[in-house]
């Protein structure tokens, strides 16, 4: 009981803070347009990678899977680009349930490096023609990878700006997630056009493709950048100024008997 108070005195404090209108406050005005850009960065990133992929798809089967039958080395491509999307959610959970013990600042700036990492990884990889039937595997791990970060850019980004936001104004805040996203996927689709146009089809299909994804790297540094200017959210910040909770303690203390110590917490 004592625990539920602590923490619900602590969301009514930050909810408290949290109520003051953007309006009130030009300094807090402009800290939330930089949480938002901060934000939506790294979304930017995540998305910009998928947007790339989807639309370098049949590049990617030409340089990652045998040739012989263009039509299944296309449907490979697309399966792979399918697999970064089920390990979205994992990371979802994973990098959400993370982000609750340490806050959103750290696990976000992780999860840009990761995903961004993995785009320029991917831009690295030796084709089929050099190491064979690894060229696919190895775009396959690196997918993988990514998608379990995208999980987290996805579910961080939503509740940095819903927490930072003004309890009026927390629909409209969380909504330029959505604006980043598709703004990352006319950007990817945009460069391979201006790529296709300026370098030609057979300079894009041996070489270009690969300096699309080295883009990440940029990005990915100025989203870091960003992302380390930023304080913790004004909800986890309050949480952590009343300590730790009980049931971390006990934790703590007790280790592997933390069962036994939560018995003896309960009765005294």
């Amino acid at each position: 009981m004592d625990e539920s108070r602590t923490q619900a005195a602590a969301l009514a404090e930050a909810a408290a803070h949290s109520a003051q209108t953007p309006y009130d406050d030009a300094e807090r005005s402009r800290r939330m347009r930089k949480v938002i850009w901060a934000a939506g960065a790294g979304h930017f990133v995540e998305w910009f990678d998928f947007g790339l992929y989807g639309t370098l798809a049949t590049v990617i089967s030409l340089n990652f899977f045998q040739q012989g039958n263009t039509q299944a080395a296309l449907l490979s491509a697309f399966a792979v680009f399918g697999a970064g999307f089920v390990m979205r959610p994992l990371g979802g959970l994973f990098w959400g349930s993370l982000g609750d013990r340490i806050g959103r600042k750290t696990v976000l700036a992780t999860v840009i490096l990761v995903t961004s990492g993995a785009t320029v990884v991917m831009g690295l990889l030796p084709t089929f023609d050099l190491i064979g039937l690894w060229a696919p595997i190895l775009l396959v791990i690196v997918r993988l990878v990514q998608g379990f970060a995208a999980g987290g850019e996805s579910s961080g980004a939503t509740t940095l700006l819903a927490e930072y936001a003004p309890s009026n104004r927390r629909g409209f805040v969380t909504s330029f997630i959505d604006v980043f996203g598709f703004a990352a996927f006319v950007v990817g689709a945009g460069l391979v056009l201006l790529f296709t146009s300026t370098l030609g089809t057979d300079a894009l299909n041996e070489w270009g493709w690969r300096a699309l994804f080295f883009l990440a790297l940029p990005l990915g540094l100025a989203g870091l950048y960003l992302r380390n200017k930023l304080e913790d959210t004004p909800e986890f910040q309050a949480i952590q100024a009343k300590g730790p909770s009980r049931s971390h303690r006990c934790a703590r203390r007790c280790g592997p008997r933390g069962k036994r110590c939560s018995s003896a917490s309960a009765s005294s």
